[in-house]
């Protein structure tokens, strides 16, 4: 380094013969350590050591045959984004010790996620949240923390957004996990189609004096923070950058589609509504009972509650949960009944929403709901609750999130299937689709083994026909096997959830507290079963349903001492 250098250097290595960085569905999040010392002659004036990855993202933004694409080539390779939303883990922002970051990146992990997006609307997050999303392989989409409204342009202000921009990029350009900067959340589709002009009577001078202000933060300033401090780094200036207003719209770049929920479509709008690339979606349920007790007494739980009410922060929440449960399941007898199946009800949404993303690949090429995590207890659209419980969507994900997937359909008596492989290898894969009689006989509607190419997706149209005698009384169950082990399954039904025509539940439970395990059995088909105990922390699986004649075996952590300290539930009771 000449003498006097006031300014930094680039100095070039030859890095030839180092593994690439990949995501944990493309490969090996290799990463390694790298220090770098300033000598003066033989006296050492400095070191740095830190953990670095060597990969290469870009970001397709280009014209095709469909509209606009939208999707990240990792290191030269197609890369489908699979993931959630991330807001502050706590609304007291110190009490989310590292741990805490730590466990909601590993609990993404743990169900597929390949990709979390930290919303504008919360806070940038700490070293450990980076380090666990390099190491486990999981891409970061990074917004800028500006949300949901309009900025000042005067130059004060400009020189606080400089000095955070640059202090943040300058931070995290070391992480190989971090893929995109993106200016902020939904200002910009805010700005052109929520009314905020007429309603708020910003017009004349005033209106061009804000966009003016959106034009020189969003597309000047953050854009050349990036481009200086961060070189290479892909940089949007807002998400989304199409409106779900219209059906073309989804044929161009990235989309927020909120028509389930706040536009009150029913859950197969889904279908209809398939973006390019799906950066937020998602629909509420309530935690769990052991959730709910810790902020509410037992007098509160009702909808009605003050307490109850005071949690639902959405302006439509519970009457949009209770208007979809119905359309689904049978009505919730008590409020227990209801929390159970509010959960039911939100994990049909993202299964829904996810089938149609995935079987859609090519077209669609990430998937990114509202939200995994939250920040206090409470109704929202969190897969986790704020104390980590897995909702029944989250252990979910683990099959449609799965890097090699297959879901089925069924419409007008003609069952269908999609498949998707999101690796980089070809595939040989064995479909099965099995009839499960509701009270125990079983028949195999398809049975093919076929390779499945690299990034490939396929739907199988009229795959198998539905006895209209059978529509009420089976559930079709759709798996991907390979060398001898189920990768996935779906269980299809012909009808609504509600319409099956189910046997009461014959289920034996047999607990081994010392091995933590707990096996059940039934003679009957008995769906969504969900295990509730005080003292158990965390379940292999929950929320899952028990084929006619078949045995699964659950761990759990934490002490169940007998079976008087373990409850179950079930719609089918």
């Amino acid at each position: 380094i000449p003498e006097n250098t006031t300014e930094a250097v680039e100095v070039s290595f030859d890095w030839a013969g180092v593994e690439r960085w990949w995501p944990h569905s493309l490969g090996n999040p290799t990463r390694y350590t790298l220090r770098l010392e300033a000598w003066q002659d033989s006296t050492l004036l400095d070191s740095i050591t830190q953990t670095v990855g060597f990969r290469t993202v870009e970001l397709i933004q280009e014209p095709d045959s469909i509209g606009t694409s939208f999707y990240f080539l990792v290191n030269g390779k197609p890369f489908y984004a699979m993931g959630a939303n991330v807001i502050p883990p706590d609304v007291m922002v110190p009490a989310a010790q590292r741990e805490i970051w730590q466990d909601l990146v590993g609990d993404a992990h743990a169900v597929g996620m390949n990709m979390l997006r930290v919303w504008g609307g919360g806070i940038y997050g700490p070293e450990a949240f980076y380090d666990a999303c390099d190491s486990l392989g999981i891409l970061v989409w990074q917004d800028f923390m500006f949300a949901c409204s309009m900025y000042p342009g005067d130059q004060d202000f400009l020189n606080t957004v400089q000095e955070e921009a640059t202090q943040q990029v300058i931070r995290l350009q070391k992480h190989p996990s971090l893929a995109l900067w993106c200016g902020n959340n939904e200002v910009d589709v805010a700005w052109h189609n929520w009314g905020w002009q007429n309603q708020h009577k910003i017009h004349g001078q005033d209106s061009v004096t804000m966009a003016e202000a959106y034009q020189t933060i969003f597309h000047d300033l953050l854009a050349k923070t990036v481009a200086r401090h961060a070189p290479g780094r892909p940089y949007v200036h807002t998400s989304p950058l199409s409106n779900w207003g219209k059906l073309g719209n989804f044929d161009h770049l990235s989309m927020h589609y909120w028509g389930v929920w706040h536009g009150r479509d029913d859950f197969e709008s889904f279908y209809k509504y398939v973006p390019r690339f799906m950066s937020e979606y998602g629909f509420q349920s309530f935690p769990e009972p052991n959730t709910v007790a810790q902020f509410a007494a037992p007098e509160s739980w009702d909808l009605a509650d003050p307490v109850m009410q005071h949690h639902q922060k959405s302006y439509i929440g519970n009457g949009e949960i209770e208007r979809h449960l119905n359309k689904y399941y049978p009505k919730a007898e008590e409020f227990e009944d209801f929390l159970y199946k509010s959960q039911l009800t939100q994990a049909l949404a993202m299964d829904m929403a996810i089938s149609a993303h995935r079987q859609r690949a090519g077209h669609n090429m990430g998937t990114l709901f509202w939200q995994l995590n939250d920040t206090w207890p409470g109704p929202s659209w969190a897969s986790r609750d704020y104390y980590g419980r897995w909702k029944a969507a989250h252990y979910r994900l683990r099959d449609l999130y799965a890097p090699i997937a297959a879901g089925g359909q069924i419409e007008h008596r003609q069952g269908s299937v999609w498949l998707h492989n999101t690796t980089p290898q070809a595939k040989a894969i064995r479909l099965v689709v099995t009839r499960h009689g509701l009270c125990g006989t079983s028949t195999r509607e398809l049975d093919s083994t076929f390779t499945l190419a690299a990034f490939e997706a396929i739907t199988l149209s009229d795959a198998w026909s539905v006895a209209r005698r059978d529509q009420k009384k089976s559930v079709w169950e759709v798996a991907l096997w390979q060398d001898g082990q189920r990768l996935t399954q779906d269980l299809v039904f012909a009808v609504a959830p509600r319409k099956l025509k189910l046997p009461t539940p014959q289920l034996s439970l047999e607990l081994d507290w010392m091995a933590h395990t707990l096996t059940l059995r039934s003679k009957t088909f008995v769906p969504d079963i969900f295990l509730q105990s005080e003292t158990a922390l965390h379940w292999s699986d929950n929320y899952f349903s028990l084929l006619p004649g078949e045995e699964k075996v659950i761990r759990f952590e934490g002490e169940i001492e007998s079976e008087a300290d373990l409850q179950w539930r079930s719609w089918a009771e």
